[in-house]
């Protein structure tokens, strides 16, 4: 609980985006400060865990769920929205989703929204992709290896050993 509420202090109240390195993992969050009527929303930089929002000007409506979403709010197909998920390789890379007016967070994005104005404020985290996207391949490849050692070395900080689950799919084969 400590460490939740230290990283809702953080992105919400602070208003700290991006995050310094000893945050890691993979996230999606929202918090409120009562003070300011204000929502903030963020996700990690891979956007593994989809966080889905609607402004409106009866409120603010979020979630992790698109169907949970769906059902909530009156909302019109879009069907450039069922178009992408229907053509490979079957997701939206972008806001866009199958409901008019829903969007989805982007990988790295913090958003903030203000309430009753509904202003809204945008941060990006694009560390993820620095010194990736040029370079000799060797380099690039040697640098995302680092990259996910030091995740891996974050994330199992407290112990020696690791438990990793494996389904038996192309993905648990790859890893094994």
């Amino acid at each position: 609980f400590t460490h939740d509420l230290r990283f809702l202090q953080e992105v919400v109240e602070k208003q700290h985006w991006p995050l310094e390195d000893q945050w890691t993992g993979s996230f999606a969050a929202a918090g409120f400060t009562a003070a300011h009527q204000e929502i903030v929303i963020c996700n990690d930089l891979l956007g593994y865990v989809p966080l889905y929002y609607c402004v409106r000007k009866e409120g603010i409506f979020g979630g992790t769920s698109l169907i949970s979403l769906g059902r909530s709010v009156t909302s019109e197909v879009d069907p450039v929205g069922i178009l992408q998920q229907l053509t490979s390789p079957y997701c939206n890379y972008g806001r866009r989703t199958p409901l008019k007016g829903v969007s989805r967070l982007l990988p790295g994005e913090w958003r903030k929204i203000g309430y009753p104005s509904l202003h809204q404020e945008e941060r990006f985290d694009n560390s993820l992709c620095r010194g990736v996207l040029e370079g000799e391949a060797g380099a690039v490849a040697r640098r995302v290896w680092d990259c996910l050692q030091q995740e891996i070395a974050l994330v199992n900080g407290f112990g020696d050993k690791v438990s990793i689950a494996l389904s038996g799919g192309w993905d648990s084969r790859h890893i094994l």
